[in-house]
């Protein structure tokens, strides 16, 4: 989901959209470690966003690791500065 609060959707309507997506995956009966959830870069809108990408990421760093799903965290490729 690309979901920000630049759009009208609060992180906590995110947050809630990512789990439903991981809930529906594994009761599926697909595999928990199947499914990669991907942090938010830096966007433009940044700073009139606040702190909502960063609620968004904590939000996601703390979905992948409570269900057992693979993240990819780009803080470790970016900067807000690029």
């Amino acid at each position: 989901t690309n979901d920000l609060a630049n759009d009208g959707i609060p992180p906590a309507q995110t947050r809630a959209n990512l789990a439903w997506m991981a809930e529906r995956w594994t009761a599926a009966g697909h595999r928990a470690d199947h499914l990669v959830f991907t942090t938010l870069a830096p966007h433009q809108a940044a700073r009139r966003l606040g702190d909502s990408i960063a609620v968004i990421n904590a939000g996601i760093r703390a979905l992948a690791a409570r269900t057992g799903a693979g993240r990819v965290d780009l803080a470790a490729y970016t900067s807000a500065d690029d």
